[in-house]
């Protein structure tokens, strides 16, 4: 009975988000993947400044490696 779910996590991959999409599913949610829009979105060094929970640079840029742009991760999904 919850109108509107709000995952807001480091989902880098669609495997890493599977498990919500799954979950969603079967409540029968709609599923809306959005991907930031800075101009900083992909600057690691610039990422590293800006957050707020003490991840290491390294992180980042593994992070940055991996990710899948919403046109993949959707794919690869199903929705």
């Amino acid at each position: 009975r919850i109108s509107v779910v709000i995952i807001d996590n480091t989902n880098t991959t669609a495997k890493e988000a599977r498990p919500y999409v799954e979950a969603a599913k079967q409540h029968g949610y709609e599923i809306q993947v959005v991907e930031p829009d800075t101009h900083w979105r992909y600057n690691a060094l610039e990422l590293f400044q800006r957050n707020t929970h003490n991840v290491p640079l390294e992180s980042i840029i593994r992070m940055l490696n991996r990710w899948q742009n919403s046109d993949e991760f959707k794919k690869e999904l199903g929705l």
